[in-house]
């Protein structure tokens, strides 16, 4: 993906390409992904790096001798795209750190090239906290993994949406 492209996309250029156009309900999510795209852009155009793959490229292969390679690819891609990969919030005064989304793309990497391309074997590629989304934790709540207060029981039972970056979400 080129780094010109990615920042000269449009919103509306967003919505076509994800199939999103007349998606009204969808339009917040559609902002979020064009802010994205143009994050990655602008931020690599600033930065002289022409590709998505020469900055990810270079990353690794800056890291490839390293012993926690995965970690500072995840690093580099939060620091570098904080918007996209920072993903944090505050619980009782204090940060909590996730970098899921960067994770999830080091794993990726991983997983997807470590047998066709050693520089992707990241020594710590399994170290890497584990793929976890709502349908895992609904069923580790099913059965009895994890347990909710009953507040937070009867909101989602009621299906009633979680304030964003609140600790009950």
């Amino acid at each position: 993906l080129r780094a010109d492209w990615l920042a000269g996309l449009s919103v509306e250029n967003v919505e076509e390409f994800f199939g999103l156009k007349g998606a009204d309900e969808l339009s917040a999510f559609v902002r979020q992904l064009h802010a994205v795209v143009s994050e990655i852009g602008s931020t690599l155009i600033s930065l002289g790096i022409p590709t998505v793959a020469e900055f990810v490229m270079g990353c690794v292969e800056e890291h490839q001798e390293s012993d926690f390679a995965a970690a500072f690819l995840v690093r580099d891609l939060v620091e570098t795209f904080p918007f996209t990969f920072k993903d944090c919030c505050t619980v009782h005064g204090a940060p909590v750190y996730f970098y899921k989304k960067a994770q999830l793309v080091v794993g990726e990497l991983h997983d997807r090239f470590r047998l066709v391309d050693g520089r992707f074997a990241f020594l710590d590629g399994d170290n890497l906290t584990a793929y976890i989304d709502n349908v895992i934790v609904a069923v580790l709540r099913n059965v009895g993994v994890i347990l909710v207060k009953q507040e937070l029981v009867s909101q989602i039972e009621s299906h009633i949406p979680l304030p964003s970056g609140s600790v009950m979400e």
